[in-house]
């Protein structure tokens, strides 16, 4: 008998797609295992083959995007899959042939903050002239309501102040 020992080949992400525009040619297999995209880009669809030629109705697969999915998820028929708004952050997305691990092709996907250090800055700033502005006003509405106060009603605010801040 004459049997032959099926070799198993790995999957490869032939193309990637960030916001419906083509980025990334043919990973897998020694290619570029790393995409570094901007914040705006939060759209993304992952082509891949295993290049078996079978069908596409019997293709199988298993993906998995680390950071988005809890676990392995299976897709039937066809060879692509696509996330919408991912949030800034980094992932890792995974596919093999269903049930063969060792065909499995990985690809770290990088979405940068849309927060850069001079947003920080200015948000630091604008609170600190809001805190500051606050106060400012705090200390004048209390100045206006002293010189408006007769100055019986004054003594009796500061006794009552007295009270219930004694001196110790």
């Amino acid at each position: 008998m004459n049997q032959r020992k099926s070799v198993p080949y790995s999957v490869a992400i032939t193309d990637i797609c960030v916001n419906g525009k083509s980025v990334v040619q043919s990973v897998g297999d020694g290619g570029k295992s790393e995409i570094s995209l901007e914040a705006s880009q939060k759209n993304v669809t992952f082509y891949f083959s295993d290049f078996s030629y079978t069908a596409p109705a019997f293709m199988s697969y298993e993906y998995q995007l680390e950071g988005e999915d809890t676990g392995w998820m299976a897709l039937t028929g066809r060879s692509d899959i696509t996330y919408y708004d991912l949030p800034s952050g980094n992932y890792t997305f995974k596919v093999r042939q269903m049930g063969n691990p060792e065909s499995e092709t990985q690809l770290t996907v990088k979405i940068a903050s849309s927060i850069s250090i001079w947003s920080i800055v200015f948000i630091v700033i604008a609170v600190v002239t809001g805190s500051i502005a606050v106060l400012i006003k705090k200390e004048e509405v209390e100045n206006e309501r002293e010189e408006l106060m007769p100055d019986s009603a004054k003594v009796i605010e500061r006794r009552f102040s007295q009270l219930r801040n004694p001196i110790l």
